[in-house]
């Protein structure tokens, strides 16, 4: 009987330790109990949304690099909860001197960051010198008092100035004398959510970011021929544009073909490309969650047009260096990645009336505008796919970047690849980081996706927002099938549209739509420290069966397929479709067959597999 006990223990033991509960930190656990998310993947009946809309005039000086601008905020509280302060992000703070920053900022970028010269709080103007104005101040955010009634709206006004780097960084800089690009560039409050309330993370120029939706009404005056590229509508063409370029820029919006707005013989004419004098630029956009603008006297511009599948017309547009490589093909390709962004994953109709394609650094996104490295015609597919396809995470979906950054950039890198197969076959990252993940998988160095992007240093980040989470989204739609994982796709972004969802709202999603418990993909591959590494344990032929016993010896499930070879020289093929590791990392074949086999092969290609070495048995 003892022992009988003894061995029931030890069974219940080995099947908890394949439980599919799915971890969940507390601090999301929290919303689930209060009803603002469903375990059904569904924003709950509590769920809120909080908006801010922005009317910003700012003027830039070019030969100085000094912005100065004035924004008046309308903060509209959707909660049930009264708001005692207000927080505002001031991300250019980062250049102050002696600031603790994640990347290195050139020591000729330092100064005293963001000045703030004037805060009006629901019609009261402070007095920094009287008034307790600012509650406190951290790096890169300012908390202001507020007092902003549940379900009601409050008003704060801004007025700010700062220095634009002269030297280009990954998301913004500058990239010559009279060519900049403005990203992070007004104080933008804080999101206020279900989760944590105000998210009060500094910026560290490492991890990416998290923003409110809301309406923009921006007007930026810079001086003549100086073009302002930007998010959102050009609500004022004939009032900056000369009469030639302003026909050329109709033209595009209604055509085919891909119009030369400005050409390289155009920066010459003595007339000007724009009207005489300083010149303000206003643009509109609704319900976006960021607004930023490249402007230069020198690029180049672009632009065409195409249908979506809405039915609505799309402006496309590239503004570049007169000296480009492969910049000159961008709005075409932008027109096909749309196409097929619309077509194939994720399926939806590309929500915003414009997007533009600026030269600039590195790859960094943006609502309807993305700044983009030029290189040779390959790089220049492969940024321009990925940064277009962020459209649908985080701007359509409002994911949080600052916690989960890798969510966005791993179902991108996916999705932006995939676009990217359909014109060029000779750059596959997925291939590459097959190669690359065995390297550093199951090491120190690999760190699970549910540690917050924040916290992530420089050294490891690209592994943890972008390589492991990429090949875990690859490898979920293998194990789906493309079709249902496309189901999920679409319903998460029907159920989240102009919201905050967390990771976990995209688990549930996809447990719903699937009517399946996917819940030992999740747990293993984005909360646990686990790793790829199938192996066969033994290959036992006796009395015509052959019994093969694997094991998923590192805890992250992924599909194979098991070669057998037999002495006549025939060959049997045995599909592991990667859901046989959902109640058990042990999995045994077996099967009756009359054929003496003679060796036994895992056959893990098309997945990061770290040990290939204990992939195969031979029978003597």
């Amino acid at each position: 009987m003892k022992k009988i006990l003894l061995a029931f223990i030890a069974f219940s033991l080995f099947l908890n330790s394949f439980s599919q509960e799915l971890y969940i930190p507390r601090d999301i656990q929290k919303a689930y109990d209060s009803g603002s998310r469903s375990k059904d993947g569904k924003p709950g009946r509590h769920y809120f949304q909080n908006r801010t809309n922005y009317k910003i005039e700012a003027d830039f000086d070019p030969s100085t690099r000094i912005l100065k601008g004035s924004e008046v905020i309308k903060y509209s509280n959707k909660s049930k909860y009264a708001l005692k302060y207000i927080v505002v992000r001031l991300y250019h703070n980062i250049f102050k001197e002696g600031g603790i920053r994640g990347r290195e900022v050139d020591p000729d970028d330092t100064n005293h960051g963001m000045k703030i010269t004037e805060i009006t709080i629901k019609g009261k103007k402070c007095d920094f010198e009287t008034d307790n104005c600012v509650l406190r101040e951290s790096q890169t955010n300012i908390f202001l008092p507020f007092n902003c009634a549940a379900n009601s709206d409050a008003e704060i006004e801004i007025k700010w100035e700062f220095t634009m780097p002269a030297k280009p960084y990954d998301r913004f800089g500058g990239y010559n004398e009279n060519t900049f690009f403005m990203g992070y560039w007004y104080p933008q409050v804080s999101v206020f959510d279900d989760i944590n309330g105000w998210d009060i993370f500094d910026y560290n120029s490492v991890a990416e970011f998290y923003t409110e939706y809301g309406d923009f009404d921006v007007e930026v005056t810079v001086p003549e021929n100086y073009i302002i590229w930007a998010t959102g509508t050009l609500q004022n063409p004939s009032g900056v544009l000369q009469s030639k370029y302003l026909e050329r820029y109709k033209n595009a919006a209604k055509s085919d073909e891909v119009i030369k707005v400005i050409e390289h013989q155009d920066r010459e004419d003595t007339l000007g490309v724009t009207l005489k004098g300083l010149n303000s630029w206003r643009f509109k956009a609704e319900n976006v969650n960021d607004f930023a603008f490249g402007t230069s006297s020198t690029y180049l511009w672009d632009a065409s047009s195409i249908k979506s599948i809405s039915g609505k017309n799309i402006l496309i547009q590239s503004a570049y260096n007169p000296n480009f490589q492969s910049f000159d093909k961008v709005v075409n390709i932008a027109k096909w990645n749309i196409s097929e962004l619309e077509s194939t994953l994720p399926g939806v109709a590309y929500p915003y009336p414009s997007m533009t394609i600026f030269n600039g650094i590195g790859g960094m996104e943006y609502p309807m505008i993305v700044n983009d490295h030029d290189g040779n015609l390959v790089e220049t597919i492969f940024v321009t796919s990925h940064e277009i396809a962020h459209t649908y995470f985080p701007f359509l979906v409002g994911t949080n970047q600052r916690r989960h950054g890798w969510f966005d950039e791993g179902i991108i890198t996916m999705m932006g690849m995939e676009v990217h197969f359909t014109h060029d076959s000779t750059m596959n990252l997925r291939k590459t980081y097959n190669e690359y993940y065995p390297l550093v998988a199951g090491t120190q160095q690999d760190i699970p996706q549910m540690v917050n992007s924040i916290i992530i240093p420089e050294s490891v980040f690209q592994l943890h927002e972008y390589v492991r989470p990429s090949l875990a989204f690859w490898t979920l739609k293998d194990i789906m099938g493309a079709e249902l994982f496309k189901k999920c796709v679409l319903e998460f972004i029907r159920r989240w549209e102009g919201k905050h969802p967390t990771p976990w709202d995209f688990f549930y999603t996809c447990n719903n739509v699937t009517g399946e418990d996917y819940s030992w993909f999740f747990e293993a591959w984005f909360n646990k420290y686990a790793y790829t590494d199938l192996a066969i344990n033994s290959a036992k032929y006796d009395n015509q069966n052959l019994e093969i016993n694997i094991e998923n010896k590192g805890g992250m499930p992924f599909p194979a397929r098991v070669l057998i070879k037999y002495s006549d020289g025939s060959q049997d093929i045995k599909i592991l479709d990667g859901k046989q590791w959902r109640k058990s990392n042990i999995y045994t074949i077996s099967f009756q067959t009359n054929k003496k086999p003679v060796n036994v092969q895992l056959d893990t290609s098309g997945y990061p597999d770290c040990n290939e070495g204990n992939n195969q048995v031979k029978f003597k």
